[in-house]
């Protein structure tokens, strides 16, 4: 088994705080609103938020993918990090297991 590991920084002039609570703590809700032809639904399936949580995200018309369920596997509001494994759909048919770790961090 090989693991791929994608780097990506976005530079901003928002505060840490301001993006992780904006894409992460209240983004379930933000998202689909700003971007609905993206992300037309994100539902809490099981749990609080918190870790352990079982969300599906569902992508608008046209998407490669229609939906993606995600567990909520690390979230460390004081330094600003997130961690999820997608456990059903996108691109499972072709990847093992799919993580992401998030850390919003000030360069200021």
């Amino acid at each position: 088994m090989a693991a791929i590991t994608y780097d990506m920084e976005i530079p901003s002039s928002i505060s840490a705080d301001k993006m992780f609570k904006a894409f992460v703590l209240d983004g379930d809700t933000i998202i689909p609103k700003v971007l609905p032809h993206a992300i037309t639904n994100v539902k809490t399936l099981e749990g609080d938020g918190g870790v352990g949580t079982i969300k599906l995200t569902t992508f608008g018309e046209g998407s490669m993918h229609k939906s993606v369920t995600h567990r909520i596997d690390g979230l460390d509001k004081e330094n600003f990090t997130y961690s999820y494994t997608i456990i059903e759909g996108g691109a499972l048919d072709v990847f093992e297991s799919i993580s992401y770790h998030i850390k919003d961090r000030s360069i200021f």
